[in-house]
């Protein structure tokens, strides 16, 4: 979720920085579903609730953000303001991922991060679907680092895209 006032050029032209260090293109997969392993059959699925909080605080956030969608020529005179807001679970436990290899055999890989397409739907909300990310304890230091990266790269955009000398 993004909400950008005053940016140089249109919205779409920084879509590639933001790619750059996404989750998703690091991991090179999008996760289509979760399971929580050694727990009772009767009890409710924890994850669930975690990505509904995740969902609702981060609509809260946008919400309250300042309207965007508004350029300028010169941010020098008109600044931008840019909010990126990431919907995002950290897990105090280990994280695997299941595949099915070409032979037909299930894989089965340790990994520290995964992005979500949650689909959350309410009457509260428009959205339909978010990108939660979930990151274990241990993967937490690189995960920020590459989001590090990423306002980087997006600042530097915003740099080159801008008018000023």
């Amino acid at each position: 979720m993004i909400s950008a006032i005053n940016l140089p050029a249109p919205f779409p032209k920084f879509a590639s920085t933001l790619q750059e260090w996404s989750p998703i293109k690091i991991n090179g997969w999008v996760a289509s579903g979760l399971h929580e392993s050694f727990k009772n059959p009767d009890q409710p699925s924890r994850w669930y609730s975690s990505f509904v909080s995740a969902a609702k605080a981060s609509e809260f956030f946008f919400e309250n953000c300042p309207e965007g969608d508004k350029q300028t020529d010169d941010i020098l005179k008109n600044p931008c303001e840019i909010h990126f807001i990431q919907p995002l679970v950290i897990l105090s436990g280990q994280l695997y991922r299941a595949t099915m290899a070409q032979d037909g055999e299930i894989e089965i890989t340790e990994i520290k991060t995964a992005s979500f397409r949650f689909d959350y739907r309410s009457k509260n909300y428009e959205r339909q679907s978010y990108r939660i990310d979930l990151v274990t304890l241990s993967g937490l230091e690189v995960y920020l680092e590459n989001l590090k990266n990423r306002q980087d790269i997006f600042s530097k955009k915003i740099e080159d895209e801008s008018k000023f000398t």
